[in-house]
């Protein structure tokens, strides 16, 4: 599959499309075909980690899960 692909924070510059394997979903999980991705305010913060108390959460460096994206369709 293909992903967006986050390498550390700052901008778009940190963003690239990868090819990823597909995701096996576990019990009680689905998995959906996605057709479009949308930016949304969430997805700005992780890129830019900003506030900064929040890469204690999500790495300090770079993102512990580098696909980014919270909304689809």
């Amino acid at each position: 599959m293909r992903a967006v692909v986050q390498h550390g924070y700052g901008g778009p510059e940190c963003l690239s499309i990868e090819q990823r394997p597909e995701p096996t979903p576990g019990r009680g999980q689905v998995r959906v075909r996605v057709d479009a991705v949308s930016p949304d305010s969430g997805t700005l913060h992780l890129l830019t980690g900003e506030p900064r108390v929040l890469r204690l959460f999500l790495g300090c460096r770079t993102l512990r899960q580098p696909v980014i994206g919270l909304a689809f369709a």
